[in-house]
This record gives C-alpha cells, sequence and structure tokens, in this order.
C-alpha cells in the first residue's frame, strides 16, 4: 500500500521495455505508458495517481536547454575561475558518465517511514559517489590548466552540485561600460511592455548623464523646468533614436525633473504612511 512513486515508475518502465526499445516520446506513447501505471493500481491506491502526477521524470530531457547552451561556451574548456573549474568538471562529468550527477535530494511521496529513509540514504550515497567522481575531473582539469592560485570551496562545490540543473550564465557588463558605452539592444523590446521599467531607466540614465555634462542642480531651478525640460528632451531623443523607438512621452521627464535628486517618492511614501497611522490613532480614542 504504500509502495513509493519511484518504485511504481521503476517497474512501470520495466514493463514497458519488454515490448518497445526506448522511453516513451510521442504523445501516443506517453498516454500508453500511463495505462501501464494504471494497470497496476489494482486496489486504487494514491501512491499510484502520484505515480501518474510525477510520470514526466520518465522522458524529461536529462541535460536543462541552459546547462547545455553552457557546455557549448568555449570557457567551459578553458575557464579559470572556481565557478568555470566546477563547470569542467561537470562537463566531464557528463562526456563520461552520459548523465548529470545527482542531486542528493528526494521528492515528497507517501511511503513507509522506514522505506523513505532507505530512498533517501540511496540517493545521499549515490549523489556523494557522484561528487567524488566529479572532483577527481576536477583535479585533473587544474592540474592540466596549471591553475596555481585555484582554492577548493568545499561550501561551493556542495552548493553547486545541489542545483546542478538550476544552473544558467547570465553575462553582465561591468559598470564602467554601462556607463561609457551603454547597450540599449535589449532595453529596446521592452518599451511597449506597459509594465516594464525601462522607460524610467531611459529617462533617469539622461537625467544622470545630463548631471554629468555639468548640469548639476538639474531639477532644483522650478523657473527654469522648461527650458531644462527640452534638455532631457534632446537627450532621452538621442537614446530612442539610436535603439529605432518612438519618444519617451513627456509625463516621464517632467516627472524626474519635478522631484530632481530629492528622492520625493520615497518621502511622500513615508510621510503618507506616519500620517494613516496618526489618523488610526485618532480615530479609535
Amino acid at each position: 500500500m504504500h509502495t513509493p512513486w519511484l518504485c511504481i515508475l521503476s517497474q512501470a518502465i520495466k514493463i514497458w521495455k519488454e515490448t518497445h526499445a526506448d522511453l516513451p516520446k510521442t504523445f501516443p506513447e506517453k498516454a500508453e505508458f500511463k495505462a501501464v501505471i494504471k494497470t497496476m493500481n489494482k486496489y486504487n491506491e494514491a501512491n499510484f495517481d502520484e505515480a501518474i502526477s510525477a510520470v514526466t521524470d520518465v522522458w524529461q530531457t536529462p541535460m536543462p536547454y541552459e546547462l547545455d547552451e553552457i557546455f557549448k561556451n568555449p570557457l567551459s574548456d578553458n575557464g579559470t575561475t572556481l565557478a568555470w573549474c566546477f563547470t569542467a568538471a561537470l562537463k566531464r562529468f557528463y562526456q563520461s558518465e552520459k548523465r548529470l550527477p545527482l542531486s542528493g535530494s528526494v521528492p515528497d511521496m507517501i511511503s513507509e517511514p522506514k522505506v523513505y529513509q532507505e530512498i533517501q540514504a540511496i540517493y545521499i550515497n549515490k549523489a556523494e559517489a557522484d561528487r567524488k567522481i566529479m572532483k577527481g575531473h576536477l583535479e585533473a582539469y587544474v592540474a592540466e590548466k596549471g591553475i596555481k592560485d585555484f582554492v577548493f570551496d568545499e561550501n561551493a562545490w556542495k552548493i553547486f552540485c545541489k542545483n546542478i540543473k538550476q544552473i544558467k550564465f547570465i553575462y553582465m557588463r561591468g559598470l564602467k561600460e554601462e556607463i561609457e558605452s551603454p547597450d540599449w539592444s535589449h532595453a529596446s523590446n521592452d518599451f511597449w511592455d506597459p509594465e516594464s521599467c525601462v522607460k524610467w531607466f531611459v529617462t533617469m540614465r539622461c537625467f544622470e548623464n545630463l548631471r554629468t555634462q555639468g548640469h548639476m542642480l538639474l531639477g532644483e531651478d522650478f523657473e527654469n523646468q522648461n527650458a531644462e525640460y527640452a534638455l532631457m528632451r534632446a537627450e532621452a531623443d538621442k537614446i530612442t533614436a539610436g535603439i529605432e523607438q518612438e519618444p519617451i512621452e513627456e509625463k516621464y521627464l517632467r516627472e524626474i525633473l519635478r522631484f530632481g535628486m530629492s528622492k520625493i517618492h520615497n518621502i511622500s511614501a513615508y510621510m503618507g504612511g506616519q500620517a494613516a497611522s496618526e489618523c488610526i490613532k485618532l480615530m479609535i480614542k
């Protein structure tokens, strides 16, 4: 009655392979595989329903798309930083074992405590064995590349191994690059999204650009805001023309000039909260 769904899926795969060469791939095959599990459920037990809910694990792609893209990066074979050394070890593990290392975590399932603990021990032991193999690849890689300043971080290693399927490579430009030669190509995709903050970002960059050009009191002179608006408009139009977008609406530029460097939105939010608190105190006296 308390057979874990992992065991049910394992048995269903054995039954499937008696008549099929490969795991289910097409929609009819997947439906047929689910039917196999249903025929095994002779007493309408909940753990079989769990097995059907988790059945996608059987035909799930073993290599996440993001990880496959990382393996295509030249740094996965030549990187010298800690993260890239770990990645190189992972890549070599995959090439030799034809699978990703086990993380060691076991999902929740209907099972007797003793059986669940035994499964958990199997997973943990296998994960430790995989980490040991990967560490061998890591040591070999560091030796081959002659990385003399490499310092192994045990805690970072465990976190890396535990979250392998969630690894992503995110490219970020340095602050100096972003300030001196900003790349607006990515921002252009969000200009038509009403929930995007990209227009505010462009407007604030225009404000900061003008300040670096000598307009340090921008937004402080209320009598001269039309002239300052013209400066903001010209600066904003340079950016939007460069990425072939419509000019930013006047309300964004006027709003930034309205509060200048005073951070009026944060102050207003704080004062509003204080005022509301005092009103509540008066009402409940």
